[in-house]
């Protein structure tokens, strides 16, 4: 076989290489913006490595993180535009209509990272239209300006702001910056996700087709931040948060349905006047100076308060009652729907809603005020009420009746008011004070047994002081609400009446409050008036009422100083005049001899709680123990009971000026007592008027320290001691007697006796430091002082003047453990006043001593 020809074997092979080629597509190449001249997109020398051939698969990249600028941008296509590393670039678009496609490649294909920024700028509109396939991711800025710019898709959700992306039209922008749902823009193509913000501050319409078609969703948790003054979409629009700027009036119309998320205005006023339904699904909030107007002016239309977590209104103008920063319009039916409730500003504001307050579900804590229009519809306890107060609901003559839906944050608790005698139309208002923090203090005075009382208490207001005579009222609880065993066949009404103001009168006693109907569920009271014309305002507490016990308690005095004054006192106020008769009876002290009689009947007002018997006592000069009366309780009367019918008067001698005599007879020393042993300990106590108590004490260290044996005895003159360890040949036993002026006497044993066992006696060891006097003190000669050491000490012992000057030396050895004494005789010191100090290893201590001539 012949070989083939070499040159067509060749060109076979060219050929097929060729073929391949044209099978595979062009990789995309990747150019950084780096320009070294003008910043002219179609220079090539602006991009790294140079752009000489752009191609429809080219990768873009800014990511200097410098503010860079890219002029003459111009109609193509590209694969992918990357802006990152906080970047922040300016497009201007190089003749009047220029459009950008990204035809999309591996990931996102518009990408502008957290940080970074693009502005599109200039009088030539530049479209940068996302073909079929291509996404967009923005968790940076996209901002547009000064004309009608545009950033669009084909494909639904293409383009995404991320949380913390933001899309803002800023001035002289015009037209829809998504498009128009049309063409290169799609329906539903932008989302904007929980935390992006798209901020206008000019242009059109942000949802761009005509509703309900829309180009631009908003997720829950997103933001449409309106900065002009362009009247915002509202119609048939669903809106996560809704944020106004101002600085002037925004009005959103329409008969469609609207949703909205949360809503805050900064400044400006912001009017919904749709008469279309509204969803309200979160909270409002209004800053100062700034106005929320909810409703329209004319007509009538309904707005629904139905979010799933609890709505706030929060009204920060600083005057909500006078100028209201949410002001809802006669026009509208707020209906709370809503699981979680409302509350405003933390259940302080005034909210004034003068049209119809529904209740579908939920509970509104918040102050409701009703103006002259207002009304409420629906309240029950398995659709909601007021948690709070209703501070003005308009009554009229010829309807004098109305239920007041209030309530605590867990009870349904209304009212039921009948005005009587109106003459004019009056404003009224109704709060159930809660039963969370229940206090029983709060209802001292109030004669309601505490653990047998409906545990919520109800305020009515009459706001007006002429119009009306009086009124009548049913309050409504629970079983839940009183104490177990509690019957409200018995309850009865305790009412405060008050009025509101520094500088007007006030009247806080409560009273009874006259009972008309009682049910296991509800108390009326009926013909309810003013005691002071003023009071418009009426607290009332039900429950069981208590007894009101009256008490006469004890008092002394020291005989011929002023009166002896016994308490006659009441266990609570009473809410009706009640009394008592009290007459003295004579004891050891006697009528006309040592005090004047005293007899007659004391009259409690409502409330008071106290009253005294004065009884003046007669002075005398001689020593004798304290005397008695009495004062007896008799006769209570309006209701009350005798608690404590009897109290003792004490007239105090105040003659007896000499203390006791003390004498301690055994053991007085010498004796050997054992252990164990029973020991009769005797003295002789004596007093000019009466001893009243003896203690008794013994010392195992010769006097040093002393441990008490028993005390408050009476002066029976022994005691039997069963005789306590531990053992010792220095026991002491001493004796104090208090008479009835608590003047003391005392004595101790002459000399030291001992306490042993069986096999004798064990060694005497002091069983703490101490340092005594054993000599009279103040002393005319020689003054002995004793000191016990339970350890071997180095001691120092001195005599000191008041001024802290040694003026003798009296120890400075070492010194076994005992008891040691040492005598002064005090040489030629002066007459006055020294002080002994001791200082041992452990211990220091001081006692003072007198010198006389």
């Amino acid at each position: 076989m012949r070989p083939r020809p070499l040159l067509p074997r060749l060109l076979f092979l060219a050929i097929a290489a060729f073929a391949a080629a044209l099978a595979v597509p062009a990789s995309s190449a990747e150019y950084r913006w780096a320009p070294t001249g003008p910043p002219n997109w179609n220079a090539p020398g602006s991009w790294s490595p140079a752009r000489i051939a752009p191609a429809a698969t080219d990768r873009l990249v800014f990511d200097s993180g410098t503010i860079v600028s890219a002029t003459n941008v111009s109609t193509q296509t590209i694969g992918q535009l990357v802006v990152s590393n906080s970047t922040q670039v300016t497009f201007f678009g190089n003749l009047a209509l220029n459009t950008l496609t990204i035809a999309g490649d591996t990931g996102a294909d518009l990408e502008i990272t957290a940080g970074s920024s693009v502005l599109v700028a200039g009088a030539n509109a530049l479209v940068i239209n996302l073909g079929t396939g291509a996404t967009g991711s923005i968790a940076g800025d996209y901002r547009v300006t000064a004309a009608a710019h545009r950033l669009q898709a084909l494909d639904v959700d293409a383009i995404v702001f991320a949380a913390g992306g933001r899309a803002s039209a800023e001035v002289n922008f015009s037209g829809n910056l998504f498009g128009n749902g049309s063409g290169p823009s799609a329906l539903n193509s932008v989302r904007f996700q929980a935390g992006s913000t798209y901020a206008q501050f000019a242009g059109a319409n942000p949802f761009g087709a005509g509703q309900p078609s829309s180009v631009v969703t908003f997720a829950p948790g997103s933001k449409y931040q309106l900065n002009g003054t362009m009247a915002p979409a509202t119609s048939g629009r669903t809106f996560a948060n809704f944020e106004y700027n101002g600085p002037g009036l925004a009005v959103g119309a329409g008969s469609a349905a609207c949703s909205i998320d949360s809503i805050v205005v900064n400044a400006g006023t912001l009017s919904l006047e749709l008469t279309g339904p509204l969803s309200l699904r979160g909270s409002m909030r209004v800053r100062p100076g700034a106005l929320l107007n909810i409703g329209p002016n004319t007509g009538t239309a309904n707005y629904r308060l139905n979010g799933t977590a609890t709505q706030a209104l929060i009204d920060s103008s600083g005057n909500p009652s006078s100028n209201p920063g949410i002001n809802f319009r006669r026009s509208v039916t707020v209906t709370l729907d809503n699981p979680a409730g409302i509350v405003s500003d933390g259940g302080t504001g005034i909210i004034t809603i003068p049209g119809t307050l529904e209740f579908v579900q939920g509970i509104a804590t918040l102050s409701l005020s009703q103006a002259l229009t207002g009304t409420t519809s629906g309240a029950s306890a398995a659709t909601g009420w007021v948690n709070g107060r209703i501070v003005s609901y308009n009554m009229i003559p010829s309807a004098p009746t109305h239920t007041f839906p209030v309530g605590t944050a867990t009870s349904y608790l209304p009212v039921d008011l009948t005005v009587n005698g109106m003459t004019d139309s009056i404003s009224t208002g109704a709060l159930v004070h809660s039963d969370v923090a229940f206090n029983p203090a709060y209802f001292f005075g109030s004669q309601l047994d505490t653990a047998q009382i409906v545990t919520q208490s109800w305020l009515i207001g009459i706001l007006d002081t002429l119009a009306w005579s009086s009124f009548d009222a049913v309050m409504h609880f629970g079983p839940g609400d009183y104490g177990a065993g509690a019957d409200p066949a018995t309850f009865v009404a305790r009412k405060q009446s008050y009025r509101v103001g520094p500088t007007t009168p006030a009247d806080f006693q409560w009273r009874t409050a006259p009972t008309g109907v009682r049910t296991a569920t509800s108390h009326q009271v009926v013909g309810v008036t003013r005691r002071i014309p003023s009071n418009t305002n009426f607290n009332f507490a039900v429950g069981e009422p208590t007894v009101v016990r009256v008490s006469a308690l004890d008092g002394e005095k020291l005989e011929g100083v002023g009166t002896l004054d016994i308490r006659v006192v009441l266990s609570e106020g009473a809410t009706e005049p009640v009394g008592v008769s009290y007459e003295t009876v004579s004891g050891s002290a006697e009528e006309a001899v040592d005090f004047a009689p005293r007899s007659g009947t004391f009259s409690f007002a409502e409330g008071d709680t106290v009253r005294v018997v004065h009884v003046p006592t007669s002075p005398d000069s001689d020593p004798e123990n304290h005397e008695t009366f009495t004062v007896v309780l008799s006769n209570p009367f309006a209701g009350i009971v005798l608690d404590r019918d009897v109290a003792t008067g004490t007239i105090l001698d105040d003659d007896d000026v000499t203390p006791p005599s003390v004498t301690v007879l055994a053991p007085n020393g010498g004796e050997s007592i054992l252990e164990g042993a029973s020991v009769d300990l005797e003295w002789l106590a004596t007093d000019d008027v009466v001893v009243n108590a003896v203690d008794l004490y013994v010392s195992r260290d010769d006097g040093g320290t002393y441990e008490p044996i028993a005390t408050g005895l009476a002066n029976s003159g022994s005691f039997s001691w069963a005789a306590t360890g531990p053992l010792t040949q220095l026991a002491r036993f001493k004796a104090i007697a208090a008479d009835h002026h608590l003047q003391l006497g005392e004595d101790a044993s002459d000399a030291a006796w001992a306490i042993t066992d069986a096999t004798g006696v064990e060694p005497a060891l002091p069983i703490a430091f101490a340092l005594d006097l054993a000599s009279a003190n103040p002393s005319r000669g020689t003054c002995r002082i004793r000191y016990a050491l339970p350890r071997d000490q180095h001691v120092r012992l001195a005599i000191l003047d008041v001024r802290g000057r040694i003026v003798a030396a009296l120890r400075n050895v070492d010194e076994a453990a005992g008891v040691h004494e040492v005598a002064w005789e005090g040489g030629d010191v002066p007459v006055g006043i020294y002080f002994v100090r001791i200082q041992t290893e452990e211990w220091t201590a001081q006692r003072k001593i007198a010198r006389l001539p």
